[in-house]
């Protein structure tokens, strides 16, 4: 691929980015801070004008919040190549995240949904996310923001609230996070801000810009003080990520007689070569016409769009097709490492893959203070959508010979022979279990939540209660999802008649040249740009119908939600000053469904109510002891309420491979009591120890259960997957984190600080195999970061390192019994960022960052590493950009 935009041709553009964030608040005034007194009085503005800076502000934040919570500042985010903001969120004590195409980001697969948010807390992905105290999501089946969709560089801060107070939104047993923007009030005058940059992904071979800007201002008038802000943020991110996927494992009792030998017959190599891009803007705009009134008027819009081209060489064998006596063992295992085929079947998948996320809120705010009663309303409305376009072309061919040979930290290789599968002639042909076809699926998620809110704090001048809150808050969401499908079988005449739409699969060498043998033929497959700009003529060519919708995966949503919380914050000096809240949230949580049943083969319609009332109690004590050293301790409950895609009454059904998923509309939420407790000293205003102590015991846990061949339709037998309630679970851990600057060593020496922290989680969560239990999805037992800091004078530098201890992933649900119990995990791995700026001037900063330093490689494997299930590698980036800032 060719550079365009290059940085040097986007020099003109440099006014048009924002600058990394110059300054650090605590909440404006139109919105509460959430976790913090339920109406505090608007915190003083923090000047940051560096790393150290926004690491005090932070810290901060922590010291003074009135439950247990961690934060990361304007700066944090801007100085760490941190593209959105689930990469940010890792370097939190506690958060762990997931990897997709060489981002933070993923999904874990909880009850057999997939949750989609990127983060965990503490083991748990079931997270309630706020924009400024307000709810926001992505349209999707998971009830959750997808933090992929999120440009950081809108972001003037993130804080992650571990435990509840009352007047915090339900829905995250996990914890709350809340993504603040800026306000125009947060600036003393006139504020400019701008950034370009280009990056550059080194396996894609290609790079795309970034622009970022920000313009804010206020105003004295004749009717009171007014405030304007706009800010925009525009990245381009090329990727490339070469992947090899071992089939589902087998057993045969013919390769060695009197001997069950365990192999794994067939691979999925893929390579993903694509383009992402987002958009953000928010605008602000705040009213003053008195000193006891303030409004606030706010849109956000944020745009994820991603297009992705996918080249996979497929081999699918059978065990009794293997040689005899070709085969070869791992030490001291009955696992084949080494093996080969007759006549296998072997194919080339030309796929293409479009998807576009829009996530869109407007909300007005008004705060009224006629003494020590503050009133606060706010009335918001957000909507989201998700688009999903996934066409392929598959061509099947016959191999003589496959040579498979597998490795435990190598890359599995395939080699063929006897037939030349760079000849377009030798695909198409009938061949025993292989076919060659053509299919589409598009999908079409759409939500929209309108959310009304009024609260009320008195604060009192003397007494145990320093103020008490109340409030009162109705939302009610509607989501859609339509699902159209296509699928037609291929002949070797249709395929040979349109041979100009095929060849030979670039990006060599795949997999990086560190392989010495060869991870894969060369092949013969159909160009993706084919499915993307001539999908009319590929499907009239190959006489394939267009997509349809017969509705049986379709499903609407209409989730109302009630709630009211009163809390107490009271203050007592009993030999040691001590401080706390006290309240409760009630909430009632209604669903509405409406999809799609099978009665004799028909779908008809089919609709199903429920609902839920909560109370969910929440105490947070704060002890303060001298020498800035403080002990705290909270007590909640909490509950998440199942996704969408788990209560949906439809069904899916997927002939090709035997399997149906379907929606439980009786499921119950999952249910958490928690208790947590921290020690931490502040020894200077950057500088802190902390440690914190967890407990949570979940009930009702979802999980996923498979029944083998539950029903047949059309000659199908069908296994059918769906979501059930569990036992109950239990999650304990530690969390420690160090940070210091060495102010006290002399000269150039005191520009080093440092940041490290370190999270131990033990889960035991039930599966829906009988007797078994695993740790939750995704989560690592062990994580930590450990991040390298120097600041002085003009020039700042930031490396840091995450790591994770492996992880179980998911139950492998097959199409036979034997495989449905397979459980995957993914290896132990480290991430290394790094970013350095320079300070030409007051104004000007130019500044380069890198990620993937080390090209981490993630391994998967089916529980045991003699059973290989996948490895994947992304680009190393580099990103070179200036930043301007006027104020």
């Amino acid at each position: 691929m060719s550079f365009r935009n290059t940085l040097i041709s986007s020099a003109a553009a440099a006014a048009l980015g924002t600058a990394s964030p110059a300054v650090v608040f605590g909440q404006s005034a139109d919105q509460p801070a959430q976790g913090q007194s339920a109406f505090p009085e608007k915190l003083e503005e923090v000047v940051v004008t560096g790393i150290r800076a926004s690491v005090q502000s932070a810290q901060q934040r922590k010291q003074s919040a009135a439950t247990i919570e961690d934060s990361i500042v304007a700066s944090d985010i801007g100085k760490l190549p941190d593209v959105t903001a689930t990469e940010a969120l890792q370097r939190i004590t506690g958060v762990q995240i997931g990897r997709d195409l060489g981002e933070g980001g993923g999904t874990v697969t909880i009850g057999g949904s997939a949750v989609n948010s990127g983060i965990e807390i503490r083991g748990l992905p079931q997270v309630e996310t706020t924009l400024n105290g307000r709810e926001v999501f992505s349209a999707s089946g998971s009830r959750v923001l997808n933090f992929e969709d999120i440009p950081s560089s809108l972001l003037a801060g993130i804080d992650v609230y571990k435990d509840p107070t009352a007047d915090l939104l339900e829905g995250g047993i996990g914890g709350t996070v809340d993504l603040r923007t800026r306000k125009p009030f947060d600036f003393d005058s006139l504020e400019l801000e701008a950034s370009a940059a280009e990056r550059y992904g080194d396996l894609v071979s290609a790079a795309r810009p970034e622009f970022t800007a920000l313009a804010s201002d206020r105003w004295e008038t004749g009717l009171g003080e007014v405030g304007a802000l706009i800010s925009f943020g525009y990245s381009e991110r090329a990727y490339r990520e070469d992947g090899v996927t071992s089939n589902a494992v087998a057993t045969s009792t013919t390769l060695v007689p009197g001997q069950t030998s365990t192999l794994i017959p067939g691979v999925y190599d893929t390579m993903f070569e694509g383009l992402r891009t987002r958009t953000g803007v928010d605008a602000v705009l705040q009213f003053q016409p008195a000193d006891t009134l303030q409004t606030c008027i706010e849109a956000s819009s944020e745009e994820l769009s991603s297009k992705q081209n996918q080249y996979t060489f497929n081999s699918t064998p059978t065990a009794a097709e293997a040689v005899p006596a070709s085969q070869a063992f791992f030490p001291g295992t009955t696992d084949v490492s080494q093996i080969t085929y007759a006549n296998a079947n072997v194919n080339s998948i030309g796929a293409w893959r479009g998807l576009v996320d829009v996530n869109r809120q407007l909300a007005v705010n008004a705060r009224w203070t006629p003494g020590q009663l503050t009133l606060v309303g706010d009335v918001s409305y957000s909507t989201g959508t998700e688009s999903l376009n996934n066409p392929a072309v598959v061509i099947n061919a016959l191999a003589p010979t496959l040579t498979q040979s597998e490795w435990v930290s190598g890359v599995t290789n395939s080699q063929v022979t006897g037939v030349d599968l760079t000849n377009l002639a030798n695909y198409g042909k009938a061949a025993a279990g292989g076919s060659s076809y053509m299919y589409q699926t598009i999908q079409h998620f759409t939500a929209e939540e309108k959310a009304y809110r009024l609260d009320g704090h008195y604060g009192f001048d003397s007494g145990f209660f320093t103020s008490v809150s109340g409030g009162l808050r109705y939302a009610d969401r509607l989501a859609h999802f339509n699902q159209a499908t296509t699928f037609g079988g291929l002949t070797a005449a249709q395929i040979q008649a349109n041979s100009g739409w095929f060849g030979i699969m670039p990006g060599a060498p795949y997999f990086s040249s560190t392989e010495s043998v060869p991870v894969q033929p060369v092949f013969t497959v159909l160009n993706p740009d084919q499915l993307r700009h001539n999908m009319a003529g590929v499907e009239n060519a190959f006489g394939v119908a267009a997509a349809t919708d017969n509705g049986q995966q379709d499903y609407v949503a209409d989730d109302k939600n009630y709630s009211a919380f009163v809390r107490a914050d009271f203050s007592w000096d009993m030999g040691v000053p001590m401080d706390g809240n006290i309240g409760v949230r009630f909430v009632r949580h209604e669903d509405f469904l409406t999809g799609e049943a099978s009665v004799n083969k028909v779908f008809v319609p089919d609709r199903f109510s429920s609902g839920t009332s909560d109370p969910l109690p929440s105490l947070n004590l704060r002890f303060r002891f001298p020498h800035d050293l403080q002990a705290r301790f909270a007590a909640s409950r909490e509950v998440t309420y199942p996704d969408f895609s788990q209560i949906r009454p439809s069904i899916t059904l997927l002939s090709v491979q035997g399997t149906a998923t379907g929606g439980n509309p009786n499921l119950k939420p999952t249910m958490a009591n928690a208790v947590d407790g921290s020690l931490e000293w502040y020894f200077s205003s950057a500088s802190s120890v902390t440690w914190d102590l967890f407990y949570k015991k979940l009930t009702d846990f979802i999980l996923s259960e498979t029944a083998q061949n539950a029903f047949t339709r059309d000659g199908v037998t069908y296994n059918l997957t769906g979501a059930i309630n569990g036992p109950s679970g239990t999650i304990r851990g530690t969390e420690i984190a160090y940070q210091q600057f060495l102010d006290c060593l002399p000269g150039w020496w005191s520009g080093i600080g440092y940041q490290v922290n370190y999270t131990y989680v033990d889960a035991q969560a039930p599966t829906a195999v009988a007797g078994t239990t695993t740790t939750l999805p995704g989560l690592s037992k062990s994580n930590f970061n450990l991040i390298g800091i120097y600041e002085k004078g003009p020039f700042s530098f930031r490396a840091a390192y995450t790591w994770r201890s492996q992880f179980y992933t998911t139950i492998y649900a097959g199409s036979s019994a034997q495989l449905a119990t397979n459980p995957i995990f993914t290896r132990q791995f480290g991430w290394l960022d790094a970013s350095a700026s320079y300070d030409v001037s007051k104004q000007w900063t130019v500044y380069a960052q890198g990620s993937n330093i080390l090209r981490a490689r993630l391994s998967t494997f089916y529980g045991t590493q003699t059973l290989p299930n996948a490895r994947t590698i992304d680009d190393r980036e580099a990103l070179v950009g200036v930043r301007f800032k006027l104020n």
